[in-house]
């Protein structure tokens, strides 16, 4: 992987803007320290002790993630863990290498990660199952995979979005007792549903689970996560909404012994609402996102309350009507800092928001009501999208993904740091 020098890629994006500027004018530097590009396919992104761990793709058009990448602090590639290297026997069931999906890393604290995700049984009723791998930073094995059975007759669906990966996955959360918390989502020709599991690996030594049907087979499974205040786990899911196609619920769920308990539950009432960022800050639960404002209309909205129930969402309004999408969110020293992707058009489908190479990557402070301020131009007219938004003593930092060269065929990541 050749890292691009940064002096290169800002000459470049200079030649850019100033093409479009009068010969008497001079260009205005972006208030970038670093910028790097590889040659990855990112899917997600997330701060780790150690730096940063991407889920990547081998190629775009995959609907699957082959290995997960790992950065130092300053963003140079240091290991990698190939999904394909994985074994396929998993307690008595072998399965076909290809039949095998990881869909979510989660970096354990002892310096092991486990990939989770699923297996189906192609030979038999395609029963799916959610599997488990327990791994080092290289994807080497320290202990035996385990699985749980989810249902027979499994269909794989792609999303109709950016990433295009299967709506069939298995999500992952650390519980506050140290067990394993799994969300995983099935569909078969006829249903749809969520099996949240408790898989005990710390104090407990009872496995629980919980069926949540989803209304509609469309309807995905968006986030798992922990509330660190209440130790409860937080899920977001697609849910029919009131004239609208589908909207975001918030559910909250307390793990006991022998069971689970449903907790407050909260809507973000916009249409085809979509969670980029969720955080917890100053006892207020934070959730920025995208959603459809009308026929392919993408708009951001940023929702917060004290719990799930007490959610208030608000539209993040920008100048002239623009498009205008967060995909990255991070909250410190008492301010949101939120990326904006602005396009030309306030009208924007799908394949255009996947093959965009001419919006604006920005980044601004936010506040609790949705407001913007401090928008900054960070990388202009490079259609560059951010995954993950972190906060450092070095300044800013974005991971995201651009098409090298403009190319629509290719999708590389990027890493930079913003000058504060």
């Amino acid at each position: 992987m050749k890292k691009a020098p940064f002096h290169i890629g800002i000459a470049c994006l200079l030649v850019g803007m100033a093409s479009c500027k009068k010969d008497t004018e001079a260009p205005e530097a972006p208030p970038v320290s670093d910028l790097r590009t590889y040659d990855m396919v990112p899917i997600t992104v997330e701060r780790i002790p150690s730096g940063y761990l991407l889920e990547c793709k081998r190629a775009l058009s995959d609907p699957q993630a082959a290995y997960a990448q790992l950065l130092d602090t300053d963003g140079d590639p240091v290991s990698r863990i190939d999904f394909n290297n994985l074994g396929t026997t998993i307690e008595n069931i072998t399965f076909d290498r290809q039949d095998i999906v990881i869909t979510d890393v989660l970096p354990w604290g002892d310096g092991t990660y486990l990939l989770c995700g699923f297996g189906i049984e192609t030979q038999r009723d395609d029963r799916l199952h959610a599997v488990v791998y327990r791994v080092d930073e290289r994807g080497t094995e320290r202990s035996a995979p385990i699985r749980r059975f989810i249902g027979p007759g499994a269909e794989l669906v792609r999303n109709n979005d950016l990433n295009e990966l299967y709506r069939t996955r298995v999500l992952a959360v650390k519980n506050g007792a140290g067990d394993l918390v799994l969300a995983a989502r099935y569909e078969t020709s006829a249903s749809a549903l969520i099996r949240l599991l408790r898989v005990p690996m710390g104090t407990t030594n009872t496995p629980v689970w919980i069926d949540i049907p989803l209304t509609s087979n469309s309807h995905r499974l968006q986030y798992l996560g922990l509330r660190t205040s209440s130790n409860d786990i937080m899920l977001g899911r697609d849910v029919a909404g009131s004239g609208d196609p589908q909207v975001l619920e918030i559910s909250t769920w307390t793990f006991s012994e022998n069971g689970a308990t449903a907790g407050p539950v909260g809507i973000v009432d916009r249409r085809e609402a979509t969670a980029t960022a969720i955080e917890e800050a100053g006892g207020q639960l934070r959730i920025t996102g995208t959603y459809d404002s009308g026929f392919d209309e993408p708009r951001t909205f940023h929702a917060s309350g004290a719990t799930a129930a007490e959610l208030t969402t608000n539209t993040v309004n920008t100048e002239g009507g623009r498009a205008a999408i967060s995909y990255a969110s991070s909250w410190s020293d008492g301010q949101q800092r939120s990326t904006m992707n602005t396009f030309e058009s306030g009208v924007l489908g799908p394949e255009a928001e996947r093959n965009d190479r001419i919006s604006d990557l920005g980044l601004a402070r936010m506040a609790t009501n949705g407001e913007l301020s401090e928008v900054r131009t960070i990388l202009p007219g490079q259609g560059a999208r951010a995954i993950g938004c972190f906060n450092t003593p070095a300044g800013t930092v974005i991971i995201g993904a651009l098409h090298p060269f403009l190319n629509t065929d290719y999708l590389h990541t990027f890493y930079l740091v913003e000058e504060d």
